[in-house]
């Protein structure tokens, strides 16, 4: 199925790049795929774009990322797509680890992106918790927990023959479990510090209201936080939710330089008491 898929893209392509360039033709399509190739995001630029991610962090631990895709491909009632699809574990799981680290190279260019969360039941509507504006480079995350957790499935063990599995893997810095607070915050961060195929975001982190309280911008090789509303700020990083550990997470990190000092610390000092210092060294000016 994966062959036909991409023929029918390439089929597509091919099809509609002749009408734009001989007859002047914008069609309106629909395109589902993970990630947009070279080629599609060209054709994409000539047109109005309305552009949706649907990021499945999967279930605390990242279980349920096979589980689901098994239970689609036994389900008589599922999809002609689903049903009896039964793909391979570890490209399954590179997909979705591929989806996340590679989130900012494949959003449509010049366009605003909503991202959603699909943890949901069915019939339910999913939230929106994060925008990609790659016309202003601009990454709004709403739902910190969700996106982090979204974004640092790229730190998932490929290999993984059990849901154990799952957590463990070389690519986490000092054995530490894939769902550590310190490599969700690295995996945020890194949507500021950019790569060579995408220069860095500026990240802003807003409130239910909509209001940002701190920002995240490049700076040179290096990120700097820059703090809208210290009293948010840190009454949220402060909090018994998993969305502070990961705020306490990137203010360690930005203000010490990096993740393994910011393990150091909060190994040396403490959690609360690392950040503490650290949140004191970031309203510093």
């Amino acid at each position: 199925t994966q062959d036909v898929a991409y023929m029918v893209k390439e089929l597509v392509l091919e099809d509609l790049s002749t009408r734009s360039a001989t007859r002047g033709e914008r069609q309106n399509i629909v395109c589902d795929c993970v990630t947009l190739d070279p080629k599609m995001q060209a054709l994409l630029s000539q047109g109005k774009v309305t552009s949706v991610v649907a990021a499945y962090r999967g279930e605390p631990g990242y279980v349920g990322i096979v589980e689901r895709a098994d239970a689609r491909a036994r389900d008589p009632a599922a999809p002609a797509a689903d049903r009896g699809r039964f793909v391979n574990t570890t490209a399954l799981l590179a997909g979705h680890a591929n989806a996340s680290a590679r989130l900012l190279v494949g959003v449509p260019r010049d366009a605003v992106t909503n991202i959603y969360d699909t943890a949901v039941e069915r019939g339910e509507t999913p939230p929106q918790i994060a925008t990609v504006d790659s016309r202003q480079r601009v990454v709004s995350i709403s739902n910190l927990r969700v996106m982090s957790e979204f974004l640092n499935k790229r730190n998932i063990n490929t290999q993984a023959v059990d849901q154990v599995d799952l957590l463990l893997g070389e690519q986490n810095p000092q054995n530490t479990l894939a769902t550590h607070p310190e490599n969700k915050a690295k995996s945020v961060l890194d949507l500021a510090r950019g790569t060579a195929e995408n220069p860095g975001y500026a990240i802003r982190f807003t409130g239910e209201d909509g209001v940002p309280y701190a920002e995240v911008r490049p700076d040179g090789k290096s990120v700097r936080l820059n703090i809208l509303n210290q009293k948010a700020f840190h009454s949220r990083a402060t909090a018994n939710t998993i969305e502070a550990s990961v705020l306490r997470g990137i203010a360690r990190q930005v203000a010490l330089g990096s993740q393994e000092r910011s393990f150091d610390a909060a190994f040396a000092q403490g959690d609360m008491a690392s950040f503490q210092a650290a949140f004191q060294q970031l309203r510093t000016p």
